[in-house]
């Protein structure tokens, strides 16, 4: 099986696109290079675990796997065989593909190392490509990317017309086809200067300024200063020195044997329910405990920022925001659907 083995994706002004389409466009966005080497890890991480025995690993692959069926409403066993049929793979390469990925979390620390140990062959890559795009998010979010942006490189007057025959198109990732990287690499560099004039009509200065005035609380920024506790006893003790005793956090995690760490981040960009927290806080005021990653953390507010169209990183996410909104748009306008995900 090969990327370019299977059907229609979409249809824009009539033009049908299918995966080698989105993974040529995904190519030439630089995005395509990220996704092979995730496959490459998840097939290196295969290899060694089939060196051991672990019985935990399996069980974790069982779980995800009733996750991903009950995530898509396929409750018995024949409903699960008819929706791998219908995107032509077998129940076996579906299980291999969510084991890959369950192993990529489980040797986090280690990729790198397994992948050079136990490097996959092209061929073994391929296959495992066709089969995440098929069967994962990875397919629908890389479809979904190709098509808004083949409709907005329309919206700007670029005709999606057959170009001529061009000369080798060089070395190539596994999984794009070189005789279509030759012959549609020039529609697709169009597509993407035709992405780039769409952006530049979407972002005006009046929408920038409503895109940031829309988020004033999303985008708060908070420069904070962190130590995290195993113990949540320890970590209510501290938060009660700093607050009560004046010392500063520095001292408190010296005393623990622990190291503090800076964190700068957007209040959207926290959990939902601690977003009211950091919110209300003021400079200098002292958070938790709060459960972090198994831990508990203790944090002082150093800084609060509220968002204007100066900020370059608020400017960032105006920008990202409305590109976004505008793109998701032309898609619903433009894109007709041929597959059902």
């Amino acid at each position: 099986m090969s990327v370019s083995a299977t059907g229609p994706l979409f249809q824009v002004e009539g033009q049908t696109f299918g995966w080698r389409d989105v993974v040529l466009l995904a190519h030439l966005a630089g995005r395509w290079s990220a996704v092979v080497r995730e496959v490459s890890e998840g097939l290196a991480c295969a290899e060694y675990a089939d060196t051991l025995e672990d019985l935990a690993l399996e069980e974790s692959v069982d779980a995800a796997a009733a996750e991903f069926r009950y995530d898509r409403d396929l409750i018995t066993a024949e409903e699960t065989e008819a929706w791998l049929s219908e995107r032509g793979v077998t129940p076996a390469d579906w299980l291999a593909s969510i084991r890959r990925s369950q192993l990529r979390q489980r040797f986090a620390e280690r990729l790198e190392e397994l992948r050079a140990a136990h490097p996959p062959r092209r061929t073994a890559i391929e296959q495992a490509l066709l089969v995440d795009l098929l069967c994962t998010d990875l397919g629908h979010d890389l479809a979904e990317f190709s098509a808004e942006r083949i409709a907005a490189a329309v919206a700007v007057g670029i005709p999606l017309r057959a170009p001529s025959a061009q000369g080798d198109p060089g070395p190539l990732p596994p999984g794009v086809d070189p005789e279509h990287a030759r012959s549609l690499r020039p529609l697709f560099e169009e597509v993407r200067e035709g992405v780039r004039r769409f952006q530049e009509s979407s972002l005006s200065a009046e929408a920038l300024q409503r895109a940031v005035e829309g988020h004033r609380m999303d985008w708060v920024r908070l420069e904070c200063r962190s130590v995290a506790f195993d113990d949540a006893t320890q970590a209510r003790e501290a938060a009660m020195c700093l607050r009560e005793d004046g010392q500063n956090l520095d001292q408190v995690a010296a005393e623990a044997r622990l190291e503090p760490s800076d964190a700068g981040f957007f209040v959207d960009e926290i959990e939902q329910t601690l977003q009211p927290v950091f919110l209300s806080a003021r400079p200098g005021d002292i958070l938790g405990p709060i459960a972090l990653d198994g831990a508990q953390a203790v944090y002082q507010v150093i800084s609060k920022t509220m968002p204007t169209e100066s900020d370059p990183a608020v400017r960032s996410r105006a920008t990202e925001w409305l590109l976004t909104r505008a793109l998701a748009e032309e898609g619903r306008r433009r894109v007709t659907w041929l597959v059902r995900w």
